[in-house]
């Protein structure tokens, strides 16, 4: 054990309450400075007690309606959390809960000593001048596919995904929060940082423009007027992830809507979203997903007729 472990013991231990049925965790893997688990979760609510670490609650599959009112200055919230969406526990505050639905849902604490150190050596700012929202049932490609990455490690046998792999997964999260779910982009006088978010917005509209296209990085380096290395530094620094792999989470995700709306064949679904071939498609949603498309839709058509009987 080291000074970067978290144990369930240090998170609000929400997967531990009675009515909820924890299904893995990361206890004994040896993953320094974040902890996961898996969840099926029942309604309830209850307050939870404020921890040191700074917590994500990740929705893998079913709605769920949620209110939060977190202890300070009172603030009341309320939203259906769906699939594919994520909500931040801020630290060091203590918070009352209601959950409503029957969700799975992933939960991911980082350790506060990585969050400082990451704002410190990456983005050389103050951390204690650092804030993150309080976000609750937004969607962030990002924070999705690094979510997917830990249900898949956490699901997957002991010692298959090294220390360093998990160490990566984990840098890249508390990038994203920093860049996408602080105050930092708030400081007036951070015009550098301002520009880059510009420049990697226009890089995300090429893609998603011409996402069923057969997409280079230098055509997206091309329309942002940028070197393809200055390029990929710069993305990987605001998104926590390579041009090619953000890229690549679009296209699963577009994939991902298709297959709920039915209309399409796997064929289709493919040319649609981009991919070079069915087994491409294949591969990439279920490294992603953790499925694959058919069992995916097959699945989703299943809880669609439960939900309409309901």
């Amino acid at each position: 054990m080291t000074a970067l472990t978290i144990n369930a013991e240090d998170t609000h231990k929400i997967p531990y309450r009675g009515v909820n049925k924890l299904l893995a965790d990361s206890t004994d893997r040896g993953w320094e400075g974040i902890y996961a688990s898996l969840a099926h979760e029942n309604p309830w609510s209850g307050t939870v007690n404020a921890v040191r670490h700074i917590g994500l609650a990740f929705c893998i599959r079913s709605p769920t309606k949620v209110r939060r009112e977190i202890d300070c200055d009172n603030m009341q919230e309320s939203a259906c959390l769906y699939p594919r969406q994520f909500s931040i526990l801020p630290p060091d505050l203590s918070a009352n809960w209601q959950i409503s639905g029957k969700p799975e849902i992933l939960l991911i604490y980082v350790h506060r000593s990585i969050f400082r150190q990451t704002a410190s050596e990456i983005f050389d700012i103050d951390p204690t001048k650092l804030r993150l929202k309080p976000r609750l049932a937004i969607y962030d490609p990002l924070v999705e596919t690094t979510a997917r990455q830990i249900q898949t490690a956490l699901m997957g046998t002991n010692g298959t995904f090294p220390p360093k792999y998990i160490n990566l997964i984990t840098k890249n999260l508390v990038s994203n929060l920093i860049l996408n779910h602080s105050n930092f982009n708030e400081r007036k006088d951070n015009e550098v940082v301002i520009q880059m978010s510009r420049t990697i917005d226009e890089a995300v509209e090429f893609m998603k423009t011409y996402l069923s296209r057969s997409i280079k990085i230098t055509d997206i380096c091309a329309a942002v007027g940028l070197s393809e290395q200055y390029f990929k530094k710069v993305f990987r620094a605001q998104c926590g992830t390579s041009p090619h792999q953000y890229l690549i989470s679009l296209r699963v995700a577009r994939a991902e809507e298709l297959l709920q709306e039915g209309r399409l064949s796997l064929a289709e679904i493919c040319y649609e979203t981009g991919f070079s071939s069915q087994s491409h498609l294949t591969n990439a949603f279920k490294k992603m997903v953790g499925t694959t498309p058919k069992v995916y839709r097959e699945n989703f058509v299943v809880e669609g007729s439960r939900n309409s009987r309901a």
